[in-house]
């Protein structure tokens, strides 16, 4: 199930339309990159400050932006995304927790939690 959601999702090809979408893409690309041993303080606090100077229109951006790294199917980037969100929940204008419960963000959620497919890093067990 979670993988034709993977598939139909992939095969969209998201892609920035505006400089706002390859703004916020660019940094949350950076703050959630496989090469990365933890958190990128400094990048997630970016995104905090560029939502929070137009909430309106960065937060669904965000909020997009963050559903296709919780897809894509890599644990450490999963980690790292849920880093980023709690950043920008913890730090972010009030309005984001509206954009975050209309989000379908938290369906993926589930569902990836429940996908036995995730590829686990060394020393990481896959769930039985």
């Amino acid at each position: 199930m979670f993988a034709s959601l993977k598939e139909k999702f992939l095969s969209s090809s998201w892609a920035p339309q505006d400089e706002h979408d390859r703004a916020i893409a660019d940094l949350v690309d950076k703050a959630t990159s496989e090469q990365l041993e933890g958190p990128d303080w400094g990048v997630n606090m970016a995104i905090v400050d560029l939502v929070n100077r137009n909430p309106a229109i960065m937060e669904e951006k965000l909020m997009r932006v963050l559903r296709r790294n919780v897809i894509r199917g890599s644990a450490k980037v999963q980690i790292l995304t849920l880093t980023v969100l709690e950043t920008c929940v913890k730090n972010g204008h009030a309005s984001i927790y509206a954009a975050l419960c209309a989000s379908d963000l938290w369906s993926d959620l589930i569902k990836s939690a429940a996908d036995t497919s995730v590829t686990r890093g060394p020393g990481q067990q896959t769930p039985a």
